[in-house]
């Protein structure tokens, strides 16, 4: 399965609308985790609490570190703390609704 996810930031000035949105594509590695520790204190966004070290998103991360080394350019596209998860392939909802698409997902397009 794809998941796709909208992301934008918590106290964003228009409420439901991104601040960025950028896209990470993402597959499931077996014995790889996500590496997400996700803050859902509302019950209803998911926000990015921390990115744990050897996870995919910390790859993804250290990836686009190495490539704005490489190029001189501002990192971009990073899925850092407080990056709000709004919406998981189509489907918005609770947080319990959107981490089950998460978790089940194979691989990751993340908006």
């Amino acid at each position: 399965r794809r998941a796709s996810v909208e992301g934008g930031r918590p106290g964003d000035p228009h409420p439901g609308r991104m601040a960025e949105r950028f896209t990470v594509r993402l597959d499931r590695v077996p014995g790889m985790e996500l590496g997400l520790k996700l803050d859902g204190a509302d019950q209803v966004n998911v926000v990015v609490a921390g990115v744990e070290p050897g996870g995919l998103i910390a790859s993804h991360n250290q990836a686009v570190l190495d490539e704005a080394a490489r190029t001189g350019d501002t990192p971009a596209n990073m899925v850092e703390p407080d990056l709000c998860i709004c919406q998981v392939n189509g489907i918005s909802g609770d947080f319990d609704t959107l981490v089950d698409v998460l978790v089940g997902a194979q691989s990751w397009e993340l908006l």
